[in-house]
């Protein structure tokens, strides 16, 4: 059997004797850490799918905001009619307010682009409050 210098480094083979195969490590070690949510997100349920995993007192509010969905483009929302109310509500403030009024293009000129945006707005309680239909140009 030879011998061969000791290396410094803890996982180096140079230590062993050449004639002995070096050992193959027969588990992996796991961490004894316990893990949990941190206690600022208690309160909040991220990444559930279904309401059976909720509170009693939760179930109302999901089945909420599952039933009222944001349309996207303008299309889509042009076909509910309470979203055709909510933008001729929206229009209709922005004429009261007299922030914004018809006018004629001068020739060779463009409008500005526009774009609606739609929003649910819920009580507390988890009930419809009203549709909010926003112009942004």
């Amino acid at each position: 059997m030879s011998l061969v210098k000791k290396s410094t480094h803890p996982h180096s083979t140079d230590s062993i004797p050449s004639s002995v195969p070096p050992a193959i490590p027969t588990s992996i070690r796991r961490s004894i850490r316990s893990h949990h949510q941190p206690q600022y997100l208690k309160d909040y349920f991220c990444g559930l799918i279904h309401s059976s995993h909720l509170p009693v007192e939760y179930h109302a509010l999901v089945s909420t905001l599952t039933k009222y969905t944001e349309p996207r483009p303008y299309e889509e929302a042009s076909k509910e009619l309470e979203w055709v109310a909510a933008m001729e509500k929206e229009i209709d403030a922005l004429m009261l307010n007299q922030t914004w009024e018809y006018a004629d293009l001068p020739p060779r000129k463009r409008a500005l682009s526009k774009k609606w945006v739609y929003k649910v707005k819920l009580e507390p309680n988890g009930t419809l409050e009203r549709l909010k239909a926003r112009l942004i140009i």
